[in-house]
């Protein structure tokens, strides 16, 4: 399943989801998302006529070599086969619950078309909110794979094996005064812990105050 960045649709196959971008998305498009679109199109000109054209199939060419020498240096900057992982686009939610308060991860610092997020973040409107009655909110997971630890920096919530920081205040769970639990899919969670499509993160505050 294939979610569209610029509006609430998800497709279950590429080339659909590729149609789409072209058809309704076509003004807005990225460069790398028009580069992708082109490729399984042809073309997004106004008077492509009735067949590709000298031009065209020359434009088409001179991407595919692009596209193999890009392809070569992402492997080599990725150390090859024995380094680094395959590109992820992935997806999951995250429930932060401070003393019976869900934190609200609905804001423009957390979203990826602010240009500030990073590569754990999220994306702002009524569809990307899973379940707000629950604190329960849709990340994202762009490019790189990355641990819990890595995510909740992005989103300015650093956490160690018994603490996060939330709006500058530490709780620790090796204060008698505070209990801490980290969590994914139901299972107790450590800061290196990597995350996976589908993956639920729920990180619960509780303290006497």
């Amino acid at each position: 399943m294939t979610d569209c960045e610029y509006c609430a649709e998800s497709f279950p196959r590429e080339d659909a989801y590729l149609d789409h971008l072209a058809e309704v998305h076509r003004d807005e498009l990225g460069r790398i998302d028009r580069k992708r679109v082109e490729r399984h199109r042809g073309s997004l000109s106004d008077d492509d006529g009735d067949g590709p054209n000298k031009i065209v199939l020359y434009g088409l060419g001179v991407m595919f070599v692009l596209l193999i020498i890009g392809t070569i240096a992402a492997v080599l900057a990725m150390g090859g086969e024995d380094g680094g992982d395959e590109r992820v686009h992935e997806h999951g939610y995250i429930t932060l619950d401070v003393d019976g308060e869900y934190y609200d991860f609905d804001r423009p610092e957390y979203y990826y078309e602010e240009g500030n997020a990073g590569t754990f973040h999220f994306h702002g409107g009524e569809q990307h909110r899973h379940d707000p009655d629950r604190g329960e909110y849709y990340w994202h997971m762009h490019w790189d794979r990355v641990t819990l630890a890595e995510a909740m920096d992005d989103v300015d919530k650093p956490i160690t094996a018994t603490s996060i920081e939330v709006d500058g205040e530490v709780y620790d769970d090796e204060d008698p005064d505070t209990d801490v639990e980290i969590v994914v899919n139901g299972d107790p969670a450590s800061p290196d812990t990597e995350l996976h499509d589908g993956d639920h993160i729920e990180i619960t505050v509780e303290t006497d105050e």
